[in-house]
């Protein structure tokens, strides 16, 4: 790899899967992504982001968790949505330093005393949402409320592929999908966003020319991938 590198004049890999704050490409879907999470944090609301998978969310997410992080709040991040109710509940429980109860209901009762107790924001990101049980996710709105509804123990932000659009326009998620204020979304990135996203990428990476060409990079047409920011590619979408 290190033979490779020095061809092309690299000091490292320039599309590794950790991404230096110089490297990041905050094109403007991101951006426009990232303040809408932002608005809905400071309305003390819940969002939503959907993408199709390489699209940039776990990124974003990570970026605004930093930030958040650095601003004294406490950020708790789920991915393990094939788990149960109690799973969840259980999972939560100990991210914030409390054992489970006996059951899940004494448990989510601690979970909301502590967190209304403690004077930081917390936020709980639930990745891969579009795959949580109907159980799970009802359990999930259940944990947001607390004082009859006038305040909720943490923020929340549901992560997840376009079916996540599905699964909470469905009747018995009505009652959650009414609690999200605002829904993100992160697109493919465009020819010229991919050309801008390869070249902060190479920079980042240490070439001081351009030893890879992306003058071919020209819009796709209908039968061509394009490229998502996660470094994926988006197959084409039937007429």
């Amino acid at each position: 790899m290190s033979q490779l590198l020095r061809h092309f004049g690299l000091d490292r890999h320039p599309f590794s899967r950790r991404t230096p704050k110089e490297a990041l490409y905050r094109h403007r879907g991101f951006e426009e992504a990232s303040r809408r999470l932002l608005f809905t944090l400071e309305l003390d609301g819940r969002a939503a982001i959907m993408a199709a998978t390489g699209c940039g969310k776990s990124l974003l997410l990570g970026e605004l968790a930093d930030s958040l992080v650095g601003q004294g709040w406490s950020v708790h991040y789920f991915a393990h949505t094939t788990t149960g109710p109690f799973g969840l509940v259980n999972t939560l429980a100990r991210k914030i330093g409390l054992s489970p109860r006996r059951s899940r209901s004494e448990t989510a009762s601690a979970i909301s005393s502590r967190l209304i107790e403690d004077e930081r924001q917390h936020l709980l990101v639930v990745d891969e949402a579009h795959r949580l049980p109907d159980p799970t996710l009802e359990d999930l709105r259940l944990l947001t409320v607390a004082d009859f509804d006038r305040q909720s123990p943490f923020h929340l932000i549901l992560s997840g592929r376009p079916e996540l659009d599905d699964r909470l326009a469905d009747p018995i998620h009505s009652a959650l999908d009414q609690r999200i204020t605002t829904v993100a979304r992160l697109m493919p990135l465009s020819a010229a966003e991919t050309r801008q996203y390869v070249d902060i990428r190479l920079q980042a990476a240490g070439t001081k020319g351009q030893p890879i060409s992306t003058r071919k990079l020209s819009t796709p047409s209908s039968t061509a991938p394009t490229v998502s920011p996660g470094g994926s590619t988006t197959p084409p979408q039937p007429r």
